[in-house]
């Protein structure tokens, strides 16, 4: 979340750094090894609203998790 800088900016209000890199170590059906990093910025979140799931318990989270790798495996071919 944004908060105020005092000079009419945002600045970072969160317990994270502003920028990171986001690493996934997988391996296909023949054993052979991948990686792929991308690197992310909280700044271009700035004056963003999200919306959060209700499903937070184990099975929610599980379904969660397969979706979002279903993503990355879709996305990961379109570079």
């Amino acid at each position: 979340m944004g908060v105020p800088d005092g000079n009419g900016g945002i600045i970072n209000g969160e317990p994270t750094p502003t920028d990171f890199v986001i690493r996934f170590d997988y391996e296909n059906d023949r054993g052979t090894k991948f990686a792929d990093s991308y690197g992310l910025n909280l700044d271009v979140l700035k004056g963003q609203t999200g919306s959060y799931p209700s499903n937070i318990d184990s099975k929610g989270m599980y379904l969660r998790l397969v979706k979002a790798a279903e993503a990355l495996a879709r996305g990961l071919g379109r570079h």
